[in-house]
């Protein structure tokens, strides 16, 4: 019965969703970009200072904050976004760090390097996916990993840069880059099953509907592929491009256009 808002003011506040009215306020020390994750009575966010900060989401309270220092090199806009499993709290920084955090204290149980020496751009920014004892996750400049999620040891990386969203789809991970590149990978060869480079367009989101994934381009087409094949079955363009996913509900599918 509650939504959910964050601002660029760093203001956090949860209304009624019945009528609109304000339940709580919360402002935290810079703007909030990331997504508003709320998970057992609790809402986790990034704001643009490299915190984490959970909140009691009945009351707006401050339960903790984890923070990491801004790296003083070029860094991608964007924030981590939080991913619940369990007790731990997993969650990417522009430092190059993934950490795992317990859920009810905020305190590290471990963190990951995951900058493969890089120094600029090394932002992990995409969603972890948590996968029985691995998390899968990118680091802009570092590439594409796989870390233990009971101690934070990397079990493999692949040099692919520039990945900014993951789904994982039984044995692979489709991955969508600022390249311009979509990439089914397959998690048991460790290869690319296929790879597509959009000539103009830039792939911005991914959603995926029974054996088609829809990749939402910033100013073309929604292409329209065959998960398995990749082949692009068809482009649909109403309108100047789209910054969203499809969401689906049963056989229809919503879509908001830049326009």
């Amino acid at each position: 019965d509650t939504i959910y808002i964050a601002a660029l003011t760093g203001q956090v506040q949860a209304r009624s969703l019945k009528d609109g009215s304000l339940l709580w306020s919360y402002t935290a020390d810079n703007s909030v970009e990331s997504v508003l994750v709320v998970e057992d009575d609790r809402l986790f966010f990034m704001d643009a200072g490299e915190t984490l900060s959970a909140l009691d989401a009945t009351t707006g309270k401050l339960l903790w904050r984890y923070k990491r220092r801004s790296p003083e090199y070029f860094t991608i806009k964007g924030s981590g976004i939080p991913v619940i499993d369990g007790d731990a709290v997993y969650c990417g920084f522009s430092d190059g760090t993934l950490a795992a955090l317990q859920i009810d204290t905020g305190e590290a149980i471990w963190t990951a390097d995951l900058r493969n020496e890089k120094t600029e751009f090394t932002d992990v920014d995409t969603r972890p996916i948590v996968s029985g004892e691995v998390i899968y996750t990118s680091s802009y400049a570092g590439g594409v990993f796989a870390v233990s999620r009971l101690d934070g040891t990397v079990q493999w990386q692949i040099p692919i840069e520039g990945v900014t969203r993951m789904l994982k789809r039984g044995k692979d991970l489709l991955l969508s880059s600022a390249t311009g590149r979509v990439i089914n990978l397959g998690l048991t060869r460790r290869q690319a099953n296929w790879s597509f480079r959009f000539k103009q367009d830039i792939p911005v989101e991914m959603a995926d509907f029974g054996p088609y994934l829809f990749v939402s381009t910033t100013s073309g087409p929604l292409s329209i592929f065959d998960r398995q094949s990749g082949a692009l079955l068809t482009n649909w363009s109403p309108s100047t491009g789209f910054n969203v996913p499809v969401v689906f509900e049963q056989r229809r599918g919503f879509l908001l256009s830049n326009a």
